[in-house]
């Protein structure tokens, strides 16, 4: 049964304070000409299936959920996503008759970049090396849209990438355990195939530990992806090469916030609005 009323969004957190989902969303509802309202509501841990039980009974569209709440979603029976267990977090939900369909929205959004880089060119000259560190629910979702990415070539670099189902061009790099060996077997391969790109995946900037002459030993671009923020001061205070691209913190938050705002009302919307917002936000 289709509600009567206007759609509602509902962003959920134990400790909602200061998370600018709302705010951002009211700002792209108008111009998208999307008629739907966006409610915020603190919920505790322990009443989250009680919360999910009432939003499906008054028939919720949709859902952001805030730390701690996306680790609970992940289990919760009332929503179906495939990678939930392995990912260990569910960011958002749109309703799908009786229950919710879930995702995590940063691994489609890295992927999205990564595959950007690639389709700047066919040639081998732009493969890409994917490179993770840490093992979270920001670096496990990024894992997830693998699957459904259309990105060929890539190598797979790190001791993390040992316990998880990926694909690894050379079996040797299962048994990198620091990051001199890793640096040591990605430039040896580099030189048997080319590669275009190296992009480096974290939750934060402390878990990248590679001293700068190494990356400055890497040929081609670098393209760090870093959910925390990272500020230009640091990034000169850590030496990283002049020609590495930061993604990190309020750059990632707004490509999240238009991909779900995307798969909710089918409508896209410009990522400089939501920076714009984000900003006016960030200033209150």
């Amino acid at each position: 049964m289709e509600s009567a009323t206007q759609p509602i969004l509902c962003c959920l957190g134990d400790c909602v304070a200061g998370l600018p989902t709302q705010f951002l969303m009211e700002r792209a509802l108008g111009p998208a000409g999307v008629d739907w309202r966006v409610l915020t509501v603190e919920v505790e841990p322990e009443r989250f299936d009680d919360a999910l039980t009432g939003m499906l009974a008054m028939r919720f569209q949709a859902a952001r959920f805030f730390p701690l709440l996306d680790s609970v979603a992940a289990r919760s029976p009332q929503i179906q996503s495939p990678m939930a267990e392995f990912v260990g977090s569910v960011s958002s939900v749109i309703l799908d008759g009786d229950h919710y369909q879930g995702w995590h929205h940063a691994g489609p959004v890295v992927m999205a970049q990564i595959n950007q880089l690639s389709a700047k060119s066919n040639s081998p000259e732009n493969s890409i090396a994917i490179w993770l560190f840490g093992n979270t629910p920001f670096v496990r979702s990024v894992v997830a849209a693998l699957e459904y990415s259309n990105l060929s070539g890539c190598l797979w670099l790190g001791d993390y990438t040992k316990a998880l189902p990926i694909p690894i061009a050379d079996t040797q790099l299962r048994n990198l355990t620091t990051a001199e060996e890793a640096i040591a077997a990605w430039s040896a391969l580099a030189e048997a195939i080319p590669i275009g790109s190296l992009a480096l995946i974290s939750d934060e900037v402390s878990d990248i530990q590679i001293s700068p002459n190494a990356l400055e030993s890497i040929p081609g671009d670098l393209h760090f992806y870093i959910r925390k923020p990272v500020s230009k001061q640091l990034v000169s205070e850590l030496g990283w090469p002049s020609h590495a691209r930061v993604c990190a913190g309020a750059d990632l938050q707004v490509l999240f916030e238009a991909y779900d705002f995307q798969r909710w009302t089918g409508r896209a919307v410009d990522p400089a609005q939501l920076r714009d917002a984000l900003d006016e936000f960030s200033d209150f």
